[in-house]
């Protein structure tokens, strides 16, 4: 089984796991970790169960994990009565940083202490360490007034390169490709999309993200493939 961890109003995380159900996906959210079942051995995590979708699976049976929650949120927890959500998400959130690290299935990405998705970095992060490696990068004009929170600007880019694994997808020049893996690689991601000013060789890095938008087929079939061995 593929296991998407995804929010439970993740409409793109549900119509992956409908596309792809015929080949064993399954999606695990807030709800299912409300639900009797799990069995976690911290200690011996191939016994463990999970619960997905409200049936139990065997920790074995899981072949690779997509996580697409950077956290568990008080809004995904209607069903906990409203002054334990706090708590409770936390305490979920802890839960799944544990229970995804002991795996030892194929992850994108592995959780880290401040975020299920991997590192919880702002623009400002990815910028600096795309700097750090000769990247070109797009300014940034930080806007900070008394009273108000901090802002910044920064143009959409035109061009999208994802790095999946030792894959990159993306209509943009093959150093855009080399410029997204390598970021990948100092951030510790084995999933990221790095977003460019434009397709061109000589194009900005605007931002990146520990993300890949799974409605397009082609970056949907990679990561199975990356998560199965499947050509």
């Amino acid at each position: 089984m593929l296991l998407l961890v995804a929010s439970r109003y993740d409409q793109a995380a549900q119509s992956f796991v409908n596309q792809w159900a015929d080949h064993g996906v399954g999606l695990l959210t807030s709800q299912d970790l409300s639900m009797k079942g799990w069995h976690y051995e911290p200690g011996n995590p191939q016994e463990s169960v999970a619960v997905v979708s409200g049936r139990k699976i065997a920790v074995h049976q899981i072949r690779g994990v997509l996580t697409r929650l950077p956290a568990v949120v008080e809004a995904e927890l209607p069903q906990i009565v409203p002054h334990d959500r706090s708590y409770v998400s936390a305490e979920m959130t802890a839960f799944l940083s544990g229970w995804l690290s002991s795996l030892s299935c194929p992850l994108l990405n592995r959780p880290t202490a401040t975020c299920l998705l991997g590192p919880n970095w702002s623009t400002q992060n990815w910028l600096l360490a795309a700097a750090q490696l000769g990247i070109p990068i797009q300014p940034i004009h930080q806007d900070i007034r008394l009273g108000s929170l901090p802002s910044h600007c920064a143009t959409a880019g035109d061009a999208a390169v994802t790095v999946i694994g030792d894959r990159t997808l993306g209509d943009a020049d093959p150093h855009l490709h080399t410029h997204a893996k390598r970021l990948a690689a100092i951030a510790g991601v084995n999933l990221l999309t790095a977003h460019f000013s434009n397709p061109t060789a000589t194009a900005n890095l605007i931002g990146a993200e520990p993300w890949a938008d799974i409605t397009n087929l082609a970056i949907a079939t990679a990561i199975w493939n990356h998560i199965t061995g499947e050509l």
